[in-house]
């Protein structure tokens, strides 16, 4: 979670605002069971109708006080999910495009754009407003575990047994459902960049009649995609039931033990209403704090995705003193110059030319000689691994890149 303090921090007065109304719904929500089980037994004692009213009158208020506070939590968790999930797309974005070309040899663009709006978007959704519903949802267990220690420790006991067996559900399922999503990203990237090389070479395609292989690669593809997310949705089916039914077993320990404890004078009828109340309320929560903490993994997995763009060296860029370049007249001298794209297979080796300022040459060679490569050592797109590149007698890295781009013309 510390990955994400840097983006959330210069929003904290949003998130203090969405917390604070976390914390005061949550004391709404267990105010009511109480003051139920308070006005029950006052009921009982008095027979005053106007305790009924009264109560009725309080409820209504709770409720409303609820609904205000709700949407509190609701807009601040929205917009700081929203807001931080578009800063972090403009980082990635502004990172990418300031690469130099060999920082995209090892992605495909269909990845590039999965990890961009796909993995943001599991990230908004998943850990960011999942993550305000996740700390009101184990305040209000929190709250409620007091409250029942408050009306009986006896009783608040029996409600422990089904913790440790909660939890273990929480953690054995919640590193699995990380793992797998991160597998289901990366063929939804796949499946991405399968989608732009298909439809962005249709004419190829067609040309060739390679319409039923690329059907079939779709198909398959797609096939995994689906088995990856299928198997995320079999672990949450499997462990939102078995959390309920902990959680259950639970309360049917309460109402057996409660009921004892009534008949024999240990606490009043009120206090069993009040204790049933807040042991209720904890089943909904309860599974809720697996299920969110399932998506909290999820969403960890796809921000992990994200931050590796921003964690990867821009690669070629301006050196420390470099200068801008006058107006370039264009001579060129490339001297003794060698390059290979992945460190091991040359693509030039030992090459010197010059060309003059105004002359018209061509630079003819078989397929992958090095070509667009000498291009690309000129504009520096690339750095050569040996040898100097010259323009107007002044070498191309001394020079920054945008003063020495914008002087150039290149029609790819």
């Amino acid at each position: 979670m510390r990955r994400l303090v840097r983006f959330i921090t210069p929003y904290w007065a949003h998130l203090a605002a969405g917390m604070i109304s976390v914390v005061l719904l949550t004391g709404t929500q267990l105010f009511v069971p109480r003051y139920a089980g308070l006005t029950v037994d006052e009921i009982i004692r008095t027979r005053s109708l106007t305790v009924l009213n009264r109560a009725a009158v309080v409820a209504l208020a709770a409720l409303g006080l609820r609904s205000v506070l709700l949407y509190g939590q609701l807009y601040f968790g929205l917009f700081l999910g929203h807001r931080v999930i578009a800063d972090i797309r403009r980082l990635v974005f502004q990172r990418v495009q300031r690469w130099s070309l060999d920082r995209f040899a090892g992605w495909t663009s269909g990845d590039l754009i999965a990890r961009s709006l796909q993995d943001t978007q599991v990230v908004q959704s998943a850990l960011l407003v999942g993550l305000l519903d996740f700390f009101g949802t184990a305040l209000t267990v929190a709250g409620i575990a007091a409250m029942l220690f408050i009306l009986d420790w006896r009783l608040a006991l029996f409600t422990l047994i089904v913790i440790p067996l909660l939890l273990t559900a929480a953690r054995l399922f919640g590193h699995e459902i990380q793992y797998v999503s991160q597998r289901a990203q990366e063929r939804i990237a796949n499946l991405a960049s399968l989608l732009r090389q298909s439809f962005g070479g249709a004419r190829v395609i067609r040309a060739f009649v390679q319409e039923e292989r690329e059907i079939g690669r779709f198909l398959r593809e797609n096939e995994r995609t689906f088995h990856e997310n299928l198997r995320i949705s079999q672990l949450i089916a499997v462990q939102v039931p078995i959390v309920s039914f902990f959680t259950a077993l639970g309360l049917v320990a309460v109402i057996w033990r409660g009921g004892g404890m009534v008949t024999a004078g240990e606490i009043t009828a009120g206090t069993l209403v009040s204790f049933l109340a807040y042991a209720g309320m904890a089943v909904e929560p309860a599974t809720t704090l697996t299920r969110l903490y399932s998506g909290i993994r999820q969403g960890l997995g796809a921000l992990d995705r994200v931050l590796e763009l921003l964690r990867v060296p821009e690669g070629v860029s301006d050196a420390p003193h470099a200068l801008d370049a006058p107006s370039i007249r264009g001579d060129i001298r490339f001297r003794n110059v060698s390059f290979s794209y992945d460190g091991l297979t040359p693509v030039l080796q030992n090459i010197s030319m010059e060309v003059r300022a105004g002359e018209r040459i061509a630079v003819v060679g078989t397929s992958g000689a090095g070509k667009s490569t000498l291009m690309n050592l000129l504009l520096r797109f690339y750095d050569a691994t040996d040898g100097t590149v010259e323009i107007d007698s002044r070498e191309v890295r001394k020079v920054k890149l945008r003063s020495l781009r914008r002087q150039i013309g290149l029609v790819p």
